[in-house]
């Protein structure tokens, strides 16, 4: 195993973000990569610094503070940060990973399809396609009617970018189309930024709903 797959495992078995020392010295005392250098465990440090330095949003880690290093949510739906309490498994991970490649390679017909489905199943009706923004990404507008009185419109945005997470910028561009009542979801197959992901719960603002990979996995 190399060096960055075993601080990828430490911090999936973990579940939370971890000081940077920690990290190096679970990996050593674990077998998990061992090295005839004098200094493995600034081997381990470096080789994940500059792999978050080489990669940017690409690479597999995030500093969520001063030395402090955790799993970048590209491929699942936890955004930047930590994977929720309890950790993921590296199996479990890997099945997410899997999921939005087979998403991504989808035909757009199909990929539309899809989130149809999805909305379907959580009991939005009047589904209907409203723009395509970009390339790899689909506008919808649909209706959920609570105790058969109240209907609410949804705005829907589902993304499946292959140049990184969502970011803060897109949940204000949904967030224009809403009006009082309205709610926001929005889909990601590559995750969310961290500042996207509190961009969502803005107090005082209409509220959107994130779906990860991971959750859209489960749906379908």
């Amino acid at each position: 195993m190399n060096i960055l797959d075993a601080a990828e495992k430490v911090l999936l078995e973990r579940g939370v973000p971890m000081p940077i020392e920690k990290i190096a010295e679970i990996v050593i005392r674990s077998g998990l990569w061992t090295s005839r250098g004098k200094t493995p465990k600034v081997s381990v440090g470096s080789r994940i610094y500059v792999d978050m330095k080489r990669n940017g949003p690409r690479s597999r880690f995030v500093k969520t503070r001063a030395g402090i290093i955790d799993i970048r949510g590209g491929d699942s739906l936890f955004g930047d940060g930590a994977f929720a309490g309890g950790g993921v498994t590296l199996e479990g991970r890997n099945a997410v990973r899997s999921f939005s490649e087979s998403v991504r390679a989808l035909p757009d017909a199909d990929f539309e399809s899809m989130v149809r489905r999805i909305l379907d199943g959580a009991g939005i009706r009047e589904v209907e396609r409203i723009r395509r923004s970009k390339p790899d990404e689909i506008n919808f507008e649909g209706y959920i009617t609570i105790l058969d009185a109240l209907s609410i419109r949804i705005r829907v945005l589902a993304a499946r970018w292959k140049s990184g997470p969502v970011t803060m910028g897109a949940i204000d561009r949904i967030r224009r189309d809403l009006v009082p009542g309205d709610r926001g979801i929005v889909f990601s197959i590559s995750g969310f930024t961290h500042e996207a992901a509190l961009a969502a719960e803005s107090d005082g603002e209409p509220p959107i709903i994130l779906f990860s990979a991971e959750d859209m996995m489960k749906m379908v």
